[in-house]
């Protein structure tokens, strides 16, 4: 899957921020209604355990031999070290707040992705598995949903 074009004409670009400002102020309600779902979904332990295993499960599938299993996943929201640290993490705030929300898994997950914390050819991509990830946590309406192709 190729992210960007080769070459992008001015008049494009200026096409492309005039069509963002068009709709900002829809963007901005539905980034706003998409964030206060992600504070009011609470994560339980085990959903939390579940989405480590699912996590472990994509990146290892993604960089097996076996091309079966590698076909099936794109990309990964984290690699294995970004993925002990997101548990590390987790596990602390759980400790700390007793529970957690799909909002703070998320800013978890992201804080991994600030620049010097992660290689920047995988930012964006990660990024945008990352929040198809979350979004199943908290979907506006509940739909079947799998982590593969």
């Amino acid at each position: 899957m190729q992210l960007w074009k080769e070459k992008v004409t001015t008049e494009e670009l200026f096409d492309t921020v005039d069509g963002w400002m068009a709709n900002f102020e829809v963007n901005m309600n539905e980034d706003i209604e998409r964030i206060q779902r992600l504070k009011r979904r609470v994560i339980s332990l085990e959903e939390i355990y579940m989405y480590i295993g699912l996590l472990t499960a994509l990146r290892v599938s993604h960089d097996s031999a076996d091309k079966n299993l590698s076909s099936s996943v794109e990309t990964y929201p984290l690699n294995q070290g970004q993925i002990s640290v997101f548990t590390e993490e987790v596990l602390k705030l759980v400790m700390t707040k007793g529970q957690i929300t799909a909002w703070d898994l998320y800013n978890v997950a992201t804080e991994i992705y600030k620049p010097g914390k992660t290689d920047f050819p995988a930012l964006i991509p990660q990024n945008g598995r990352w929040r198809s990830y979350c979004c199943h946590a908290c979907p506006k309406k509940r739909k079947s949903w799998t982590p593969y192709r």
